[in-house]
């Protein structure tokens, strides 16, 4: 399965090859970071800057010559969006597409993880100084209430995320999709998120849609927490 992390660095890697075929740059040359200036973009490569210190070309111009090369996938990464500010000074961006956003909420069948939700305890749940109880105290009440309210099972459909338009919703999506692009532990990034997202974005609403993408959210955070240790192992 072609991960995001495997199809960018392949990618920008091939794009090196083409453009500028005295350099070698292979998938493993390739770092990816997310950008001080979420602006900018998601996740970004400062590969054109190495290579500009051994050929003396000007970090832009190699930037701009790794992206003309470069193969967009529409699964992964917006087709491409405006990148002219960083470009110039030689670091490659990229946006997560819709897609990639929608696949990250996961599965469509989510009674495993409301099953476990039951009964796992996470009192005093810290990691560091950071304390994950007061997040997992917020999200467990909405997930219980959600299958014994009927959405045992919500339809991931690729439309889902359209019903996400506040700012925190939006946040919150993009970091868990961070985590899982970069193959990274975020636990405090996503929790952050997590607590901004519930304190100004009700889960239960009057609109069908809103709940679902809201539980959605909710289940994915709970699930991306315990792939990174930081709650009890799921019964998938």
């Amino acid at each position: 399965m072609l991960t995001f992390r495997n199809y960018l660095t392949g990618s920008i890697s091939r794009a090196c090859t083409s453009g500028l075929p005295a350099i070698n740059q292979t998938e493993k040359d390739i770092e990816l970071f997310l950008p001080r200036n979420h602006t900018f973009g998601d996740v970004a490569s400062s590969v054109a800057l190495r290579i500009s210190a051994v050929t003396g070309t000007s970090p832009g111009a190699v930037a701009q010559t790794i992206l003309n090369n470069f193969e967009w996938n529409q699964d992964f990464v917006e087709t491409p969006f405006e990148l002219r500010m960083a470009v110039d000074s030689g670091f490659l961006n990229f946006r997560f597409s819709d897609r990639y956003l929608t696949d990250t909420l996961g599965n469509t069948d989510s009674t495993g993880s409301y099953d476990s939700a039951e009964g796992t305890d996470h009192a005093g749940l810290t990691a560091g100084s950071y304390d994950f109880s007061s997040v997992m105290e917020r999200m467990l009440p909405i997930l219980r209430h959600a299958r014994r309210s009927g959405f045992s099972s919500i339809p991931n459909r690729p439309d889902i995320i359209q019903n996400m338009r506040h700012s925190s919703e939006r946040r919150l999506l993009r970091e868990l999709s961070k985590s899982r692009a970069l193959e990274r532990n975020m636990a405090m990034r996503i929790a952050d998120a997590y607590l901004v997202f519930y304190l100004e974005c009700p889960v239960f609403t009057m609109e069908q849609e809103t709940t679902a993408a809201r539980i959605l959210l909710t289940l994915a955070t709970y699930r991306a927490l315990g792939k990174s240790g930081m709650i009890g192992p799921e019964k998938m």
